[in-house]
């Protein structure tokens, strides 16, 4: 991707974020929105957190997962839980939080190497589980960076910001 693709990129998602952001600002004083808008728009933010947190949940490292391995379906299960019974966003990410990490301490990660993932727990994929990694190549490549390649050396970050806004 070229800097004046990346830039022109950047520039056009800003615009539309702004646009969203100032439109019912633009909107005559004395304009409604009609009920049925209203109605439909109560469950935006249910839809957009449904959409960022469930692939999360059920596809770590990018393999579908529904194994009891999965500490990260197992911890949003406590959370869910936490939410129904308390109302609390607080309690709700709190414990939620303390059960995944707690998870993670005890080892009990079926994808610590995503995505053939090697654990106690069986996977529900066939040909994936408790045998060992694979020596040759990745057979099903992850789009999504895993590990340490989630963290961008510093070298990265800084080439990134050169390629953004070149030196004068």
């Amino acid at each position: 991707m070229s800097n004046t693709t990346l830039a022109l990129t950047i520039l056009g998602m800003g615009l539309i974020t702004f646009a969203i952001r100032v439109a019912p600002f633009l909107l005559p004083s004395g304009a409604q929105l009609p009920q049925w808008l209203l109605r439909a728009l109560r469950y935006v933010p249910a839809a957009v957190l449904s959409a960022i947190i469930a692939p999360e949940l059920l596809m770590p490292g990018g393999v579908f997962d529904l194994s009891l391995g999965n500490e990260r379906l197992l911890a949003g299960v406590v959370a869910i839980l936490v939410a129904w019974r308390t109302r609390n966003v607080i309690w709700t990410v709190g414990v939620g939080m303390v059960v995944l990490w707690g998870l993670q301490a005890l080892g009990l990660s079926l994808h610590s190497d995503p995505p053939w993932g090697v654990g106690p727990f069986p996977s529900p994929l066939p040909g994936r589980g408790v045998s060992p990694p694979l020596e040759e190549e990745d057979p099903l490549p992850s789009p999504l960076p895993r590990g340490r390649d989630l963290i961008p050396p510093l070298g990265g970050v800084r080439e990134g910001l050169r390629l953004l806004w070149p030196a004068r």
